[in-house]
């Protein structure tokens, strides 16, 4: 159903903006036509983008939801194959975003897949399951490298601790989690590829100068609750500016909680 509401969002968007090229095409003047043009052909190409990627995080879904029901080995890796032709049709586009993240989710998969399907083969042998009851033993099922790779855990693969193992099930949640985040880490990237930067954390020293520029500023009067903002550095002194009610600036330089007015 999902899927069915993406493709209809991307149609919808296509329409309004054949409709919003019809309208700039009636704008009379030629450099205001000329602008509206532009802006219509750029909402052109964000709009199969955005319908895309809406497909393809459906994918994902899928991928996810059947996990939640419990797939037999052959059936998950069916949706392994399903969700790669659907990573490789989305970045086939011209307008497609790259996202390693995504990649990466899906690598998570497949070597989820390796790991549940040398389980089974090894354990096909009634003679392994005796020997080895606890894991697979990795030097003998090539589960070294993904070992490896993810840092998961090795347990004994028999009761004397002869060869360590790879736990199959906590092996396949891990990488089923580990999926899960690279995914949502991927979406975040191509739906937003330049987020605005986050601003560096407070520091305490700071949080002191601001509070201290703060109380400084209300003892001058310059507001019943002012606000400073940070102006800039001179030498060890943070500088602050405060405006005041009666049309003026408050300057204030402050160093390890203490301020002074600037003249």
């Amino acid at each position: 159903m999902k899927y069915y509401t993406a493709a209809l969002a991307g149609l919808l968007l296509a329409g309004a903006v054949q409709a919003l090229i019809e309208a700039c095409n009636a704008v009379p003047a030629a450099d205001k036509r000329l602008e509206c043009l532009k802006a219509a052909m750029g909402a052109t190409a964000v709009a199969p983008q955005a319908a895309a990627i809406d497909t393809l995080e459906q994918a994902f879904a899928s991928m996810r939801a059947g996990l939640g029901v419990g797939l037999s080995y052959n059936d998950y890796q069916s949706s392994v194959v399903t969700l790669a032709r659907a990573l490789a049709v989305y970045q086939q586009q011209g307008s497609a975003l790259p996202s390693t993240a995504l990649e990466e989710a899906l690598e998570a998969y497949k070597d989820a897949g390796i790991v549940w399907g040398r389980s089974i083969e090894f354990y096909a042998h009634s003679d392994n399951v005796r020997t080895y009851p606890n894991a697979p033993p990795v030097s003998r099922t090539g589960l070294e490298a993904i070992a490896f790779k993810y840092k998961l855990p090795l347990v004994n693969s028999n009761f004397l601790g002869w060869e360590k193992g790879v736990p199959v099930e906590f092996a396949r949640s891990s990488l089923w989690g580990i999926a899960l985040v690279k995914a949502k880490q991927g979406f975040l990237e191509i739906r937003d590829p330049h987020p605005t930067p986050k601003p560096p954390p407070v520091s305490p020293a700071q949080e002191a100068d601001i509070a201290a520029a703060n109380a400084l500023a209300k003892e001058q009067q310059c507001q019943e609750n002012p606000q400073v903002e940070r102006t800039g550095l001179a030498g060890v002194d943070t500088l602050f500016a405060a405006a005041c009610t009666h049309g003026k600036q408050l300057n204030i330089a402050c160093a390890s909680g203490i301020c002074r007015v600037m003249a």
